[in-house]
């Protein structure tokens, strides 16, 4: 996986893009709302509807390797 769009860029969404850019993955944010960060972005507008990552898709894993999902891990355990 080279590239994806995230959908929805509320916590869950820019948490997924930001682990996702971590790992080196080129990431194209979309939402009706411009977030507070800048990012490379479509606000509005129409979307194809195949090609795209769901959120299920994403592993638990790669952000527990995180030094945030260690905080999570440490808090939950």
């Amino acid at each position: 996986m080279q590239s994806v769009a995230v959908l929805g860029l509320g916590q869950v969404g820019a948490l997924a893009a930001a682990l996702l850019a971590e790992t080196g993955v080129t990431v194209t944010g979309y939402d009706l709302k411009v977030p507070d960060a800048p990012s490379k972005m479509v606000v509005g507008g129409t979307l194809r509807n195949r090609g795209f990552l769901k959120q299920e898709d994403i592993g638990f894993a790669p952000y527990l390797a995180t030094r945030n999902g260690a905080r999570y891990n440490a808090a939950t355990n």
